[in-house]
């Protein structure tokens, strides 16, 4: 897992910036939202594509980052 991402989500994580889980396992899931525009043709018209795609993004970012003190 040596990337320029990996190293920006340890550093994060260990900041108390994002989740408690896994470093590997953030790097996974933010993989995971760039695999969506493969499946595009699959999740209805452009436009409502579009906006799942935005709602996931936002989901995704909120669910990643820590509400730790």
């Amino acid at each position: 897992m040596a990337t320029a991402l990996a190293d920006y989500v340890t550093g994060k994580h260990r900041d108390g910036q994002l989740v408690d889980a896994p470093p590997e396992v953030i790097v996974g899931v933010l993989r995971t939202v760039l695999l969506v525009p493969l499946h595009a043709d699959r999740l209805g018209d452009s436009a409502t594509y579009s906006k799942i795609l935005d709602l996931l993004i936002d989901v995704v970012t909120t669910g990643l980052t820590s509400t730790r003190s």
